[in-house]
């Protein structure tokens, strides 16, 4: 619903207002209402109690509670020297730097490929999960080539589910983001960006998801759900992304990162699932410019799917202020 408080004069002390009402069926409705004006130039509903305070159309502002998603911006998907390097997938950074240097975020998530046991963070290792979002695979990973008995990259073999024994068409890649390898590390310029955004505005306001742990077991969506979790297979409601999105009360989830036809799509795609098993409005937002794909040519396929299921796919310069 839109209110719209409109100031119809300009005596001083209390002043005759119009209050504009944009009702379900898309017509306004009109009501008279006795407004204040304040030195700042603002006017306040006299109905209102003290804080509730109706902004003027020119003054109004309302910043959305907004999530920035970063999907495995790590630098083994970066060329040139990635082991898995999404083409032009650098190209990407200089809008990742914006959304990070100019957004306003409730938080900020960054996917991670990760491995159990003691965790790489900020201040080295330590006991307690990072929570950003982050392809960290174990060695010998079902995902790897090197893996299978002439297993060749691009590639696939059909596994099991290691729990629930249902069949998977397992594509296989190169061994990559392997945990304690510079290429499982989030490019620097992210990281420099992210550890100063948690300096200043504190340890929450940026987290780290690791997917990927479990050796048998592949995962390309930030929503998945390590095996260890797992009652049968994998429910993304239940995810610890889920449920950070959730504590933070976001309105708007917007997704940049590697890559769009695999770990971004799955991601996205998740990220409906979620909003509609928690009841959810999330608006997901996919940044064109913040995007690469593994085969370019998927490109216009995988955004046509996306939107079909009600992501919006923006530039830039329309989730940043002027």
């Amino acid at each position: 619903m839109i209110i719209l408080l409109l100031l119809v004069s300009s005596q001083p002390g209390q002043n005759q207002g119009v209050q504009m009402k944009l009702n379900s069926t898309g017509t306004w409705q009109q009501k008279s209402c006795k407004v204040e004006t304040h030195s700042k130039g603002l006017a306040r509903d006299t109905r209102r109690g003290p804080h509730e305070t109706a902004i003027s159309p020119k003054a109004f502002s309302d910043p959305m509670r907004r999530a920035l998603l970063l999907i495995d911006i790590q630098n083994d998907f970066l060329p040139p020297h990635g082991a898995l390097a999404v083409p032009q997938g650098d190209a990407i950074l200089p809008c990742v730097y914006r959304l990070l240097e100019e957004g306003e975020w409730a938080v900020v998530l960054a996917s991670q490929v990760s491995s159990p046991g003691l965790w790489v963070g900020w201040n080295g290792l330590s006991s307690d999960p990072p929570r950003f979002l982050q392809d960290y695979h174990p060695p010998r990973h079902v995902s790897f080539a090197s893996r299978w008995p002439g297993g060749k990259p691009f590639t696939s073999q059909t596994t099991q589910h290691p729990r629930t024994q249902r069949e998977i068409r397992q594509e296989l890649w190169p061994d990559h983001c392997v945990q304690g390898t510079p290429g499982c590390e989030f490019e620097r310029g992210v990281q420099e960006r992210l550890d100063e955004r948690r300096r200043r505005d504190g340890s929450d306001s940026c987290n780290v998801i690791q997917k990927g742990i479990d050796v048998d077991l592949d995962a390309y969506s930030a929503f998945a759900v390590p095996l260890a979790e797992q009652d049968t297979e994998s429910d993304p409601a239940h995810s610890t992304l889920a449920r950070l999105l959730n504590d933070a009360e976001v309105e708007q989830i917007v997704v940049v990162g590697l890559a769009l036809d695999f770990c971004v799509r799955q991601s996205v795609s998740d990220a409906v699932k979620v909003r509609e098993a928690l009841g959810k409005q999330w608006d997901i937002v996919v940044v064109r410019e913040g995007v690469k794909s593994v085969d370019p040519d998927q490109k216009q396929l995988v955004t046509e799917d996306l939107q079909a299921q009600g992501v919006r796919f923006l530039g830039v310069q329309d989730l940043l202020p002027p």
